[in-house]
């Protein structure tokens, strides 16, 4: 039974939710996911730092959902599709709705935790075009 809800939610991930494939944003979405996820933690790190562990123990709790770090399997994808990551705003938009997306498909499969956490790299971000301190901005009005 794990592995088929472990499977379901990859081809969520890869099939369905990617910002290249993703449908077009609803009204209001950006106050429904805070509704489904009363409280979410970040963790921003440069990789190699022991964070998988850490996100490992936080998803053993019954309230924490951990997602891990949910910007790399969009880059993959993107190295697949034979991208030379030379990403402009179009992808910054899209990595925060590659986020929503993310939320939404997580609590489908677990409804019953309150807590919402996920990992961003540093150079993530940059590959985004983005700063931390915009992307924590978007974050926090939302």
């Amino acid at each position: 039974m794990k592995e088929t809800i472990k499977n379901l939610k990859d081809t969520i991930k890869y099939d369905v939710v990617h910002p290249v494939l993703s449908q077009p944003s609803f009204d209001g979405f950006e106050s429904f996911v805070p509704k489904m996820w009363p409280k979410c933690a970040l963790m921003f790190h440069t990789g190699r730092s022991g964070s998988t562990v850490l996100g490992d123990l936080l998803a053993q709790t019954e309230e924490i959902f951990w997602d891990g770090e949910i910007y790399e399997p969009f880059f993959q994808y993107l190295k697949r599709q034979g991208w030379n990551f030379k990403i402009d705003k179009f992808f910054m938009t899209n990595s925060l709705k590659l986020l929503r997306n993310h939320m939404a498909a997580s609590k489908l499969l677990n409804y019953h935790k309150m807590i919402y956490g996920f990992e961003v790299k540093f150079f993530h971000l940059r590959r985004l075009d983005g700063t931390i301190e915009n992307y924590l901005k978007y974050l926090e009005k939302h």
